[in-house]
C-alpha cells in the first residue's frame, strides 16, 4: 500500500478534529483506490491536512485501510478495478455500511452503478478526466456526508460503548470451539511494553470498527446463541415455512452447535458443516447464511483475541478456517495483513532477546527461521543463512547499518516494511545492541525525518510535510516537539486558503464587469464563485459577491424577457436562485417573465372579428371575371387589429374557389378600422379572424 499522504490512528483522529481551522469532515480519512497519476495528484493538491490520504493498489488495502486507519470515505477509480465495479461497490457497501463511497470513471462505469447511483450506494460518480475544482467539490461533499450519518455518534460517545459490546463478545481458543484456554507457557519473557502496547492500540481499532459494523457478538462458552428457528409462540418463522422437516432439523442442528461453540469441529457436526448442508438443499436460505456469516465472524473474532494475546499460531488457524468458509471476506485479508507484522515483531523481540543473553549465533539463527514464512525480507534472510557462524555477526552488523544508511540517504526512513532504515537499525541492534554506531545512526535517522519535514512546511509542500511529521512519529519523536510544526503547517495552510480565496473573489468580481457570467464555464464569473464557495463557504467574500453576481444574473434575465426569450430568462432567473439571490430580488423578474408569457398568449389569441366594434367597413370589389361568370364563394381571413384600430398583417388561412376572391378580400379589410382592444386601461394589438363571401345579388 503506497501513503502518499497520512493515514490515521485514533490519536490522529483526536489530534485532527482538535487543530484549529479543521472543517468539514475534519480528521476524516480518505482511502483511495487508483493508479492514475493525474487523479493522484489532483487529490493531493485539493484535499487539506485535516484528512489523511491513504492511497491503495488493491481491495484488500483498501479494506485494511478502512479498518485500520479509520478511513470514512473512499474513492475508487473504476478503471484500476481488474473485475466489475458493481460487484466492487456492492461488496464495500455490504461490508462496510458506513464508508461514504466516490466513484471516479467514464460513461460506461456510470450506466454499470447507475442502480446503486440512484440508491445512494454510490454518493457520487466523479467523470474522468477530472478538475481540481470538482474533486474538491465531491470529496468535500462526501466528507460532509460522512460528517452528517455520525453526528448523532460523535454526540452520544457511541463508538467507545460499541467498542466495549465487541470486546465482552469476543473469546476462546482455536476454531474448535469458544472455551478459553490458559496461556501458552513458552518459557519466555512476554511481549515488550511497546511492542504490547502497538498491537493493543491496533486491536482496539479495528475492534472499534467491528463492534460498530457487526452487534452480534461470538457467544462464550456454554452460552446460547440466538437461533434462527421458531418465533415466540412456537409458529416457525416466515423464511422457515417452506422447509420440509430434515432441513429444519439440519438448521436447529447448526444453531445448537454454533451456540456450544463447535464452529469448525468436528467435522460434519460442526455449525459451518451444518449449515452448508442447508445451503447444499436450499440455495441462498436466508437462516444458514446468517448463520454462516455468524460463524466466519466468530472465527475472525478468536483471531484476533488470538493476535492480540501472541498466540499467532492459533490466530493462523483461525483465519484459514474462515478462509475456506468466505474466501473473498475482506476481514481475512486485514487480519492476515496484521498476523504478518505480529510475526516480524515477534521475530525481530526473539532475537533481540537472545542477543540480550549474550547468545549471538541464537540470535542470528532466529532472523534465519523467518524464511519459514513470516514474510521478512528475503535479502536480509538469505544473508542471515550465510552468516550463522558467530565470527561472522560483526560483518552483519556493518552490512545492516550499511544498508540502514542508504535507506536514510534516500529517505526511506520508516517504509516500505521491511527494507527501511528503522528496520535495519532494530535488526542490527537485535544483534549487537552494544554496537557503539547504533545511537548515532539513529540520532541521524532522526534528525533527517525532522529536517525533511520542517523542508516541506516551509515551502508549504503539505503532502510531504504530513509524511515527514508522519515518519518522525514513528520514530519515537516526542508529540511535544511534532505539535509546533504540525502548527505551521496549519497557519501555511490558512495563509494559502486565504490567498485563493483572494483570487479568486478578484477574478469573480473581474468577470461579472466583463459580462462573463457563464461562459466558459472554467473561466467565468460563476466557475470561479462556485470555486470560492468550495474553498471558504461560509465566509464573508462569498456573501459579499453573491448579491452583485445574483443582480448581473437577473439584469440577463430582464434583458431576455425584453426581446421575447422568455427560455433564455427562465434559465438566467434559474442561475440567480442557484448561486443564492433573495427571494425578494428573484419574485419581481419571475412576476415580469409571467406576465409577458400572458401577454405573449393573449396576443396570439385569435378572436372572431364579430365580437369587435367596426368603426369603418369597406365592400370588396368583386372580380369582373367572376361576375361574368356568376361565380360566388369565400375567403378566411386572419389578421391584427392593432392598437390605433387599423388592420395589419393579413393572413388568408382558405378560400373557395382557391385564389379567385383572395387579393379583393385582402384589399378590402386593410382599409378597415375597428375600436381598438383595451386591457388593463392600455390599447393592445389583437388577433381576429373573419370569413368575407362574395355573393351575386
Amino acid at each position: 500500500m503506497e501513503k502518499r499522504g497520512l493515514t490515521f490512528s485514533s490519536d490522529d483522529v483526536s489530534t485532527a478534529t482538535s487543530m484549529p481551522g479543521a472543517g468539514v469532515g475534519a480528521g476524516i480519512g480518505l482511502a483511495v483506490l487508483s493508479q492514475d497519476d493525474p487523479l493522484l495528484d489532483t487529490l493531493e493538491e485539493v484535499v487539506t491536512s485535516d484528512h489523511a490520504i491513504t492511497m491503495c493498489t488493491a481491495e484488500s488495502e483498501l479494506a485494511e485501510a478502512v479498518i485500520s486507519g479509520r478511513c470514512g470515505v473512499a474513492l475508487i477509480d473504476a478503471q484500476t478495478v481488474p473485475g466489475s465495479i458493481a460487484e466492487l461497490t456492492s461488496r464495500l457497501r455490504q461490508q462496510f455500511p458506513d464508508l461514504v463511497l466516490v466513484v471516479a470513471g467514464g460513461t460506461e462505469h456510470q450506466g454499470l452503478l447507475a442502480a446503486q447511483i440512484t440508491s445512494g450506494d454510490v454518493y457520487r460518480f466523479l467523470h474522468k478526466p477530472v478538475s481540481a475544482q470538482r474533486v474538491r467539490l465531491f470529496v468535500e461533499a462526501a466528507l460532509r456526508r460522512h460528517d452528517e450519518e455520525h453526528a448523532s455518534v460523535r454526540r452520544g460517545g457511541g463508538v467507545g460503548a460499541a467498542a466495549g459490546a465487541a470486546g465482552a463478545g469476543t473469546g476462546g481458543t482455536g476454531a474448535s470451539g469458544f472455551a478459553p484456554a490458559e496461556p501458552p507457557s513458552r518459557g519466555k519473557s512476554p511481549l515488550p511494553v511497546a511492542a504490547l502496547a502497538a498491537l493493543g492500540a491496533l486491536v482496539l481499532a479495528g475492534g472499534v470498527w467491528f463492534a460498530t459494523r457487526d452487534s452480534t457478538p461470538a457467544p462464550a462458552a456454554g452460552a446460547t446463541a440466538p437461533v434462527a428457528g421458531p418465533a415466540a409462540g412456537g409458529a416457525p418463522a416466515a423464511s422457515e415455512a417452506t422447509l420440509d422437516a430434515p432441513t429444519r432439523a439440519l438448521l436447529e442442528q447448526a444453531d445448537k452447535a454454533y451456540a456450544r461453540g463447535e464452529l469448525v469441529r468436528p467435522a460434519g457436526r460442526s455449525a459451518a458443516d451444518l449449515y452448508r448442508q442447508v445451503l447444499q438443499k436450499v440455495p441462498a436460505q436466508p437462516q444458514a447464511t446468517a448463520g454462516l456469516d455468524k460463524v466466519v465472524n466468530a472465527l475472525l473474532g478468536l483471531a484476533e483475541k488470538a493476535i492480540l494475546e501472541g498466540r499467532l499460531d492459533d490466530a493462523a488457524r483461525d483465519i484459514e478456517s474462515a478462509r475456506g468458509l468466505q474466501p473473498d471476506n475482506v476481514r481475512i485479508a486485514f487480519l492476515s495483513t496484521q498476523l504478518g507484522k505480529e510475526r516480524e515483531r515477534a521475530l525481530l523481540t526473539r532475537a533481540r532477546q537472545a542477543a540480550a543473553s549474550g547468545d549471538l549465533g541464537r540470535a542470528l539463527a532466529v532472523l534465519d527461521s523467518s524464511g519459514e514464512g513470516s514474510g521478512t525480507n528475503a535479502g536480509l534472510v538469505a544473508e542471515a543463512r550465510r552468516s550463522l557462524e558467530r565470527q561472522q555477526v560483526d560483518a552483519r552488523v556493518r552490512e545492516l547499518l550499511r544498508l540502514a544508511g542508504e535507506r536514510l540517504r534516500s529517505g526511506a526512513l520508516t517504509e516500505p516494511a521491511s527494507d527501511n532504515a528503522r528496520f535495519y537499525l532494530e535488526s542490527a541492534r537485535a544483534l549487537a545492541p552494544r554496537e557503539p554506531g547504533l545511537g548515532r545512526l539513529s540520532d541521524q535517522i532522526t534528525a533527517r525525518a525532522m529536517s525533511e519535514a520542517r523542508a516541506a512546511v516551509a515551502r508549504g509542500d503539505n503532502v510531504a510535510a504530513n509524511r515527514w511529521i508522519r515518519s518522525a512519529g514513528d520514530l519515537g519523536v516526542p508529540a511535544a516537539e511534532l505539535e509546533p510544526l504540525r502548527n505551521q503547517l496549519s497557519a501555511a495552510q490558512t495563509n494559502t486558503r486565504a490567498a485563493e480565496v483572494g483570487r479568486l473573489s478578484a477574478l469573480v468580481a473581474q468577470r461579472i464587469g466583463q459580462g462573463r457570467l457563464l461562459e466558459p464555464a472554467n473561466d467565468s464569473a460563476r466557475g470561479y464563485f462556485d470555486a470560492l464557495v468550495a474553498s471558504e463557504p461560509n465566509g464573508p467574500t462569498v456573501a459579499s459577491l453573491r448579491q452583485p453576481l445574483g443582480r448581473a444574473m437577473l439584469a440577463e434575465a430582464r434583458e431576455a424577457i425584453g426581446r421575447g426569450d422568455f427560455a433564455a430568462a427562465q434559465r438566467w432567473i434559474a442561475e440567480a436562485e442557484e448561486v443564492g439571490s433573495p427571494a425578494a430580488e428573484v419574485a419581481p423578474v419571475n412576476a415580469d417573465l409571467v406576465a409577458a408569457r400572458d401577454r405573449l398568449q393573449q396576443r396570439n389569441q385569435v378572436i372572431g372579428a364579430g365580437g369587435l366594434k367596426r368603426l369603418r367597413t369597406v365592400e370588396p370589389t368583386y372580380p369582373r371575371e367572376a361576375r361574368a361568370q356568376n361565380v360566388t364563394g369565400w375567403v378566411d381571413l386572419e389578421f391584427t387589429v392593432a392598437p390605433d384600430g387599423s388592420v395589419t398583417d393579413i393572413k388568408v388561412n382558405g378560400s373557395q374557389p382557391a385564389a379567385v376572391f383572395d387579393v379583393a378580400a385582402v384589399e378590402a379589410i386593410s382599409k378597415w378600422r375597428f375600436e381598438p382592444v383595451r386591457r388593463d386601461g392600455a390599447a393592445v394589438e389583437q388577433r381576429a379572424r373573419l370569413r368575407m363571401r362574395f355573393q351575386i345579388e
